[in-house]
């Protein structure tokens, strides 16, 4: 565990208990704020304790009862009647890549390129704004934010096609089984294992509506969304996973390299044989080769088309975002670039 933290900014952390609290208190003479906050001079509050109260349900429950004063990751079923009674809803989207099905191409069946296609074509985003998401979140339409500088629209290509995304599956040799499930030429399953986090409240209805959607055309989506702790542990067994769930904060293009080119994160388990390795390497890189903004626009779009179109190495699901529920006493809760809290400017009215 940290000890001796040396922090910056208008707080300093008093104590941290892993996983159960962490105390900040005012840093006496702060004077050095940037520009983009409300004020300068120390922070309104003398302290802030956050606590770790992982059920939503339990949090939503402790905010009404007043034993919190703000929450985190509120409940979407909770904003609409917190809302009603006068707590202050303010959510904003994380920059950077979306909570997106990366594909493992060392693995079968996701070594197969008309297996992503039809993923990518068989789900229904429509569904997924009406029946999971609020109004503080967007579907996606690229792996990135449109929050990022970048950003391109690509949702013409992430919609809804269940006939052509069968069709392709016909083509590639897939056929149904007696249960419905298609199988290969060899009579191997079209089975793919997702790895994911139950981080976020949105993540296993989500991914539980596409699961529901891929049967329809015949894929087996096995779910297994974890607590942080054990999805770190999962995720130590490489062979095991055909999707990975997650997303990257980060207002920067530059992050689909970091993430997905073989020279760093390869997600998608590009071998060095493959001819889309060089490819990868070639085109996710060239947004960080120059600081023109017309040809880093362009080599963003291109970074965006590779992933989304010509390799199908990820799809995009949905654009989370902070959504922090505050008694109406509390003011000025705010969030940074990458919409992490932030509570300089935050004051309470008096009891």
């Amino acid at each position: 565990m940290p000890q001796n933290l040396v922090t910056t900014g208008p707080f300093t952390v008093t104590e941290h208990v892993y996983q159960q609290k962490t105390v900040l208190k005012k840093r006496s003479g702060y004077n050095w704020a940037p520009a983009s906050r409300k004020h300068n001079g120390e922070a309104y509050l003398d302290a802030v304790e956050i606590s770790v109260i992982p059920e939503a349900g339990v949090r939503t429950g402790a905010l009404r009862a007043g034993r919190v004063d703000a929450i985190l990751d509120v409940n979407n079923t909770d904003e609409a009647p917190l809302t009603r009674e006068g707590y202050r809803i303010v959510p904003q989207l994380i920059p950077g890549r979306d909570i997106a099905f990366d594909f493992k191409t060392d693995l079968f069946p996701t070594n197969d390129r008309a297996v992503r296609e039809a993923v990518k074509l068989a789900w229904n985003r429509d569904a997924l704004s009406k029946t999971v998401l609020t109004p503080s979140y967007k579907v996606s339409s690229s792996v990135l934010s449109e929050r990022v500088p970048g950003y391109v629209d690509f949702s013409g290509t992430l919609k809804q096609d269940q006939r052509r995304a069968e069709q392709i599956l016909e083509d590639a040799g897939w056929r149904r089984g007696a249960d419905g499930i298609r199988v290969d030429r060899d009579g191997r399953r079209l089975e793919l294992a997702l790895i994911g986090i139950n981080n976020l409240v949105n993540n296993k209805p989500a991914y539980e509506l596409i699961q529901q959607d891929l049967r329809k055309i015949g894929v087996d989506l096995k779910l297994n969304v974890l607590p942080i702790p054990d999805y770190q542990a999962a995720i130590t067994q490489p062979q095991r996973w055909n999707i990975q769930v997650a997303n990257q904060s980060r207002a920067d293009v530059a992050v689909l390299e970091q993430v997905y080119s073989p020279q760093f994160g390869n997600m998608a388990k590009l071998a060095q044989g493959d001819p889309v390795y060089q490819q990868a390497i070639d085109t996710l890189g060239a947004v960080s080769k120059t600081i023109d903004p017309q040809r880093r626009a362009a080599a963003a779009q291109a970074a965006q088309r590779f992933l989304l179109e010509d390799q199908v190495l990820t799809v995009p699901v949905y654009n989370p975002a902070q959504v922090t529920a505050a008694n109406p006493k509390v003011h000025n809760v705010g969030y940074e670039a990458q919409s992490r809290n932030v509570f300089y400017d935050t004051w309470i009215e008096p009891r």
